[in-house]
C-alpha cells in the first residue's frame, strides 16, 4: 500500500498566488476583505453593531504586531477564544488562554467585547469566511499550467501492478486534488438518491474503500454536513443560512468552531465528528500498513499528524518516507547550514534521523536535486511542480534502494 500526505506548500503552482502561510495571514489583516463579509452578515439580521471591517483588520494588524511569528491560524485561535469569553469558560480548558486575554487587553478590545456580545458569537465563523473567499478566489486565478499540472498529478495516482491500494490525505482547503482525483477516489461522500446538488457521508462505504482521499482539515466543498461536487457554496449562502446550519458549530461546550475548515489550533477537538473521525482513523490504519509514505509540501507543524509519521518511521527498518519540498541552498556534508531550513530543521527532530554521511549520496543531492539526507529519508528539494516532470525517474532510480544505518 502506498499513502500520500499533501501540505500547503503543495498547491503553490497550481494558482496565480501561491496559497502561502504568509500571503493567507497577510489577507485576513485587510479590511477589504471584511467587508462584504461584514455586510452580508449585517443584510441578514438586518441591524449594524457599530463595528467595521477597519476595527476587525486593526486588530490582525496589531496581534501580528505584537507576534511577529502568529500566522492565520494563531490569528482563528484568538478569535475563538474571544468568542467563548461569553461563556463560563476557565482558563484550563483552553490551550494558553491567559496569553490570549493579555492580548486582547492590551490591544483594548475586551471592552468592546462585553457590548457586543450578537457580532462576537459568529467570529469564528466569519473568520473562515474571509478564508473562504481566500481559497475559492485563488480558484477562479488558476496558473497558466494548470490543467497541465492536473493531468500529470492525475498519472501520479494511476494504479500500478503491485500498488493498486493507494490512500491520500489531504491537509489543504483547497481545490486541486478534487479536480485530479474525482469520480477515481473515495471521499466518504455519495449522492443523495434525489439530489444531485449535496453528498452526504457515510462511514461504512469509505473505510473500506481501497482508494481513497480524506480532507483531514476540511474542504471549501464541505457544506452543512455535506460535499458539494458540482458548487463550491459561497458565503453570502453561508451567512443566509445561519442559525440552520452546523456550519456555525456555536456549542458552547467545545472549544472548536470548524465544520468546513478547521484551522486554528485545536484540530483535534473535531475528530470527534465524522467524516473528520473515521478520516483520521483510516489515516492511522493506512500509514501503519504501508510500505512507502510520500509526503509533499507538508511542514511538520500538526502534532496529530506527526505522531502518526514518527511511529511509522520507528516500526520497520526497511521503511521509507518520500519527501517533497522546496530548498534552494547548497547541501554540503562539511558544512551542515541547510539544517537550519525550518522544515528540514522539523523532519530532523520529528524522526531523530541521522544525516547521511555518505559522500556520494550528498552528490546525488547536489546534482540532482533529491537523494536520501536521511535515514530511510529521501529528500526532493526541487518542488510539487518538478516532482510531477521527474517522479517517475526519481522513483525508479531509488524502487530498490534504502540508505539505513
Amino acid at each position: 500500500m502506498k499513502f500520500f500526505l499533501f501540505g500547503a506548500g503543495a498547491s503553490i503552482p497550481f494558482y496565480q498566488t501561491p496559497l502561502t502561510t504568509s500571503y493567507i495571514t497577510n489577507e485576513i489583516s485587510k479590511k477589504e476583505r471584511w467587508e462584504p463579509i461584514l455586510k452580508d452578515y449585517w443584510d441578514k439580521f438586518e441591524y449594524h453593531y457599530p463595528i467595521s471591517a477597519r476595527k476587525i483588520a486593526l486588530m490582525v494588524q496589531l496581534l501580528i504586531k505584537k507576534h511577529p511569528q502568529y500566522n492565520f491560524e494563531d490569528i482563528v485561535d484568538v478569535f475563538d477564544k474571544l468568542t467563548l469569553l461569553q461563556w463560563p469558560y476557565t482558563h484550563t480548558q483552553a490551550p494558553e488562554f491567559k496569553q490570549t486575554i493579555s492580548d486582547l487587553k492590551a490591544l483594548g478590545f475586551l471592552k468592546f467585547h462585553k457590548t457586543k456580545k450578537r457580532i462576537n458569537l459568529y467570529f469564528p465563523f466569519l473568520l473562515r469566511c474571509v478564508l473562504l473567499n481566500i481559497f475559492t478566489e485563488a480558484n477562479t486565478k488558476r496558473s497558466s499550467k494548470y490543467k497541465d499540472l492536473i493531468e500529470k498529478q492525475h498519472s501520479l495516482f494511476e494504479p500500478t501492478n503491485d500498488q493498486n491500494k493507494i490512500a491520500i490525505v489531504s491537509l489543504n482547503y483547497d481545490d486541486f486534488l478534487y479536480e485530479s482525483l474525482k469520480g477515481d477516489f473515495h471521499t466518504g461522500f455519495n449522492l443523495h438518491h434525489n439530489e444531485q446538488e449535496f453528498e452526504s457521508f457515510s462511514v461504512q462505504d469509505f473505510i473500506n474503500k481501497t482508494r481513497t482521499i480524506s480532507f483531514l482539515h476540511g474542504n471549501i466543498r464541505f457544506y452543512n454536513n455535506n460535499f458539494t461536487p458540482k458548487e463550491i457554496v459561497g458565503v453570502k449562502n453561508r451567512i443566509n443560512n445561519l442559525g440552520s446550519s452546523s456550519d456555525e458549530s456555536n456549542n458552547i461546550n467545545n472549544y472548536s468552531f470548524n465544520t468546513f475548515i478547521t484551522t486554528g489550533r485545536n484540530k483535534e477537538l473535531i475528530f470527534d465528528e465524522n467524516p473528520y473521525s473515521i478520516y483520521y482513523q483510516k489515516m492511522a490504519i493506512d500509514i501503519s500498513k504501508s510500505e512507502e509514505i510520500i509526503i509533499i509540501g507538508y511542514s511538520f507543524n500538526d502534532s496529530h499528524v506527526n505522531r502518526l509519521l514518527k511511529n511509522y518511521f520507528a516500526i520497520g527498518r526497511f521503511r521509507r518516507i518520500i519527501i517533497v519540498d522546496y530548498y534552494n541552498g547548497q547541501f554540503n556534508s562539511n558544512n551542515l547550514n541547510f539544517l537550519e531550513n525550518v522544515t528540514i530543521k522539523n523532519i530532523k527532530e520529528l524522526f531523530e534521523a541521522n544525516i547521511n554521511e555518505d559522500t556520494y549520496e550528498f552528490e546525488n543531492l547536489k546534482k540532482n536535486g533529491y537523494g536520501y539526507l536521511f535515514n530511510k529519508i529521501l529528500y526532493y528539494s526541487k518542488g510539487y511542480e518538478n516532482f510531477l516532470n521527474e517522479y517517475s525517474e526519481v522513483l525508479s532510480s531509488f524502487s530498490d534502494t534504502i540508505y539505513t544505518i
